[in-house]
């Protein structure tokens, strides 16, 4: 019984012994907040009496200097007070003048702050309420009234389009004068001495004469707007159908080809033009005979006009422009593949270099090996890893995942399960 109760007294002493140590602890932090926050008061009382000295020396620096302005004022004679008085008065007018003037000329816009120099002799003024004047430097005058925007052409051609009341017209860059009055719905930039406009809904091109050369017969695709300028280029203009299709037309308006293109781009510097259907390529080469079909996944000329590159199916060659094979194997880019061999003490994944590489063709993916430069596979894949130094896993266009030896061959297929 005794050792019970020595037990439960020694049990005691330790639970009092920690509460002795825990009150403490506390105490201690407590003092240390109490002491925290003395010193920030301080600091905070401090700087409210720097503020309130400021302020004080301030306004008795204030009195001082107009206990002082008053005296020398009584000390002046009339004159001179009445000559001051109106100097005020007169900049508060000039002031208040030059307000009223900026808020006139930002909603009437008197002066221009920016010049576009067009020509030799014609530069065009930019006003603050965002229009326009044609000003020929030579004269001294004002060409035309106030127009929405000017739009500068070409260096091969002389006329520039005008647009003012929603209607457009044609200045000269030489001289600045109008050539054509503001009548049209739409005008483009003259190219090959044709100029489109449109009228009634159609599109038709005219000369600078303003004569109709190529009548009002096709119609205007508004969302065209971005894909196609109207400008004549080695004797063709893309043009649109009432569908929004695409072909080409001559300075006679005749359809040198038939509008069955999505897209028909500007020449290149070789004539020839890339064509896109279904988002498929193809080409047309200068006289508009059709080269290639739109069939490829992708198709861009060479550096310098040097050849054709053709991309199809995962693979991607270059021709010249006898239809000659140049380069029988081109890629984008390629990336070397690693393969993991094991863990580090740490847990991570340790790899080690192969002897493969993934290859990119039209944002798809193949292997290819890298001693050799030979591809094992075209680039058909969306994603290619390597899970040993003989096996690949790869995933196709339907999300199928494969896995490959190092000669393409398929060793086993998984469906997905989710389409």
């Amino acid at each position: 019984m005794g050792d019970h109760r020595q037990i439960f007294f020694c049990a005691m002493i330790e639970r009092a012994m920690g509460f002795t140590l825990i009150v403490k602890q506390s105490n201690v932090s407590s003092n240390n907040c109490r002491t925290t926050m003395k010193w920030l008061t301080r600091i905070f009382q401090a700087l409210l009496g720097v503020v309130a000295l400021l302020c004080t020396s301030l306004v008795v620096m204030g009195r001082w200097a107009w206990s002082v302005l008053k005296r020398w004022w009584r000390r002046c004679s009339r004159w001179v007070r009445f000559s001051i008085a109106t100097a005020f008065l007169l900049i508060g007018i000039g002031f208040a003048t030059l307000v009223g003037y900026i808020m006139y000329d930002d909603s009437f816009g008197r002066t221009h702050w920016g010049d576009d120099q067009i020509s030799e002799a014609v530069v065009v003024h930019l006003f603050r309420d965002d229009t326009y004047r044609v000003y020929n430097q030579l004269t001294g005058r004002y060409t035309t009234p106030k127009l929405n925007w000017v739009s500068v052409p070409p260096e091969r051609d002389t006329l520039a389009v005008i647009a003012r009341a929603g209607k457009r017209g044609f200045i000269s860059i030489n001289t600045g004068d109008m050539i054509i009055e503001p009548q049209y719905q739409k005008a483009w930039v003259f190219s090959e001495g044709l100029g489109a406009v449109v009228s009634n809904g159609k599109i038709g091109f005219i000369n600078a004469r303003n004569e109709v050369v190529i009548p009002f017969q096709y119609d205007y695709v508004a969302s065209r707007d971005q894909d196609i300028d109207y400008l004549f280029r080695n004797g063709y203009c893309t043009m649109t159908d009432s569908k929004g299709r695409c072909g080409l037309i001559d300075t006679t308006g005749r359809w040198v080809v038939t509008p069955a293109y999505d897209q028909v781009w500007t020449p290149h510097c070789t004539g020839y033009r890339i064509v896109i259907n279904d988002c498929k390529y193809g080409l047309l080469d200068p006289s508009g005979r059709l080269v290639y079909p739109a069939e490829y996944d992708h198709i861009d000329l060479a550096d310098e006009g040097t050849g054709i590159i053709l991309a199809k199916d995962g693979k991607k060659w270059q021709v010249d422009f006898d239809g000659h094979v140049v380069q029988p194997f081109m890629y984008d880019e390629s990336i070397l593949l690693d393969y993991p061999v094991g863990y580090s003490e740490s847990g991570e994944v340790l790899y080690a270099h192969s002897n493969y590489l993934i290859y990119e063709v039209s944002l798809m993916y193949g292997i290819m090996n890298s001693i050799t430069g030979q591809p094992i596979t075209p680039a058909i894949y969306l994603n290619v890893a390597m899970l040993s130094p003989t096996l690949f896993e790869v995933e196709d266009a339907r999300h199928d995942k494969h896995l490959l030896d190092t000669h393409g061959n398929v060793v086993a297929k998984e469906i997905a399960t989710t389409r």
